[in-house]
């Protein structure tokens, strides 16, 4: 079911269920249009948002807390690591809707046709690449590659934390990527291209400005549909993608989706949430009509209608059983939450979110391009850091 089907059915939905209210679809780009609506002063009562604009709607009083309209009981049921996003000093300012998660996608003939079971941890990853790539270039595929990787920040992340790194201090607020942990993850990361088991697309390395954010993404994308690559990283949606391209033929191959490798230090995977708010204070009271929808669309009702989609997870516990039973195959998606790590900061503006994710991948396409070392990547990239994120 497309995306924009799916929200049409739920917003149909539960203008029937709540009488007097009408709920309107914002096509893209949404979060444009939500800000129009706020700099006009005349908001949404409900909206949703991303946990890299929370921390702004929060600081800037845009949104109003829940505490008041909910009872703390109606949100034990959602995992906490993603209600974190939406908590700031003891107070709840949005509920999770779904998430996303990164886990490893294979091209599983290949798996079996080299007798290999889905890597364990780092040393496993290098070997099945590694075997792989030898295997189906003395087969004749020359220009085949072990894994595909990106100059991206969300694609190298998961290694810092799998190599007990972070991107952030457990405030939020400082970065810390001057640390050995980061060295050995970004170590690990470039070494994979300097062996020549990594299809880097020579765009995001030539040009990364231009191929950020989502054109190195969408190439490793397609080599891996295509049969050049035998892994690579990617959320659900690269998976719903590979099922329904919007252009060109499914893959060829039995796609199989593992939760990524352990690394020496941690088993760890990043993740994408969205959740719920009240952005008008007029309407923020108990037993509002806007109360009532915030609870329907992160409620079970709501949550039934779009965990069809193997893109949407749901946020509540008690229903990661009945998404796994529809999506199978998918599982180790839902399992990466228990590895979840976040990387959101407290206090800076999606703006400078934006501009640090823009040019640390410039920074990470010179590491992986060997133009710079990984120490000195790293000092630009805790420099960065200090710069926007703190």
């Amino acid at each position: 079911m497309k995306r924009r089907t799916v929200w049409t059915i739920l917003l149909a939905t539960a203008s029937l269920f709540i009488l007097a209210t009408r709920c309107e679809y914002l096509s893209q780009p949404y979060f444009d249009k939500l800000a129009l609506t706020l700099v006009a002063g005349d908001p949404p009562d409900v909206a949703y948002m991303d946990t890299l604009r929370a921390p702004e709607y929060i600081h800037n009083g845009l949104i109003f807390p829940l505490d008041a309209v909910l009872d703390p009981k109606e949100l034990e049921d959602f995992y906490p690591i993603l209600l974190a996003n939406f908590q700031r000093e003891g107070k709840t300012y949005a509920v999770p809707r779904d998430f996303q998660t990164v886990a490893l996608l294979i091209n599983q003939d290949l798996f079996d046709k080299y007798g290999l079971s889905s890597p364990a941890n780092w040393k496993e990853l290098v070997k099945a690449a590694d075997l792989i790539q030898t295997g189906e270039r003395e087969a004749g595929h020359k220009d085949f590659y072990g894994i595909g990787l990106t100059p991206n920040m969300w694609n190298w992340m998961p290694f810092l934390y799998q190599a007990g790194g972070s991107l952030l201090d457990p405030t939020g607020t400082k970065v810390t990527l001057d640390t050995k942990e980061a060295e050995d993850a970004l170590t690990f990361y470039t070494d994979l291209r300097k062996r020549g088991l990594a299809f880097v697309p020579e765009s995001s390395l030539s040009n990364p400005e231009q191929s950020w954010p989502y054109g190195a993404s969408a190439e490793i994308l397609s080599a891996f549909a295509q049969g050049k690559v035998a892994m690579i990283l990617g959320p659900n949606i690269f998976y719903a993608m590979l099922q329904n391209p919007p252009q060109g033929d499914k893959p060829a191959f039995k796609v199989g989706i593992q939760e990524l490798p352990k690394g020496p230090k941690a088993q760890a995977t990043i993740g994408y949430t969205v959740g719920y708010g009240l952005f008008d204070k007029e309407t923020a009271f108990p037993g509002s009509n806007a109360v009532t929808l915030l609870r329907f669309m992160t409620g079970p009702e709501a949550m039934d209608i779009w965990e069809k989609s193997v893109t949407y997870m749901p946020t509540r516990r008690s229903r990661a059983g009945i998404w796994i039973e529809q999506h199978p195959e998918a599982r180790a998606f839902m399992d990466g939450v228990a590895h979840l790590r976040s990387y959101q900061p407290a206090k800076a503006s999606f703006a400078n979110i934006r501009t640090f994710d823009q040019k640390s991948t410039v920074i990470i396409a010179r590491a992986l391009g060997g133009q710079i070392e990984v120490k000195e990547a790293l000092n630009q990239l805790q420099k960065l850091g200090d710069e926007l994120l703190q």
